[in-house]
């Protein structure tokens, strides 16, 4: 009766998925072409997609979502972490420089950019994105991502600066930042052992 009501669409979907209907998506699929602008819709729908594992077309439906609305910081995060996960890094790095400029999530940005550099082995930058990641979900793993690659590139007096900046930029995880510190030395200790 009601063809844009998101809810019965995305209610039918689901029970369509939870029986393993052939075609799950069909009705989704068709409610979207007839109101290709109803946001709220597809990005229900990218986001069934990229549930179900179809990675591919669920950036596509966020490609049209940010068509539509390209400063939407969540629509932007979500389409460049998928990207990521993808391997168009170019296509997620742009998106997440993109973030920073708009100064919204600014620290899962410098941290999948820090990714993106060390699995090129860029890693002074990858370091420095790392170094930038101020406290927040991604603060301890991208810590330890950068003293991973100190330890690996770089001397334990390079370590020790690196942390003491790093307590100097974040003085409130000092103690956690300490604690990093150590771990990396121990480390480039036992690697400089071997």
């Amino acid at each position: 009766r009601d063809p844009e009501n998101v809810r019965a669409v995305m209610l039918w979907t689901q029970l369509q998925l939870d029986k393993s209907a052939a075609e799950p998506f069909q009705r989704l699929a068709n409610t979207l072409e007839k109101f290709p602008q109803n946001q709220e819709l597809r990005l229900q729908y990218a986001r069934l997609l990229g549930s179900e594992g179809d990675y591919e077309a669920a950036r596509a439906q966020f490609s049209m979502l940010l068509a539509q609305e390209p400063d939407n910081p969540e629509l932007l995060a979500t389409s460049a972490i998928l990207e990521f996960e993808l391997e168009y890094f170019e296509e997620a790095l742009e998106k997440f420089d993109y973030l920073i400029v708009l100064e919204e999530r600014v620290n899962e940005a410098h941290y999948y950019k820090g990714r993106i550099a060390a699995l090129r082995d860029q890693y002074p930058e990858a370091i420095s994105a790392f170094g930038a990641v101020g406290p927040s979900r991604e603060f301890s793993d991208a810590k330890t991502r950068a003293a991973r690659l100190l330890v690996d590139t770089a001397f334990a007096s390079d370590i020790k600066s690196f942390f003491a900046d790093q307590r100097q930029r974040y003085p409130t995880s000092a103690e956690q930042l300490f604690l990093l510190e150590a771990d990396a030395l121990r480390s480039e200790e036992h690697t400089s052992e071997l």
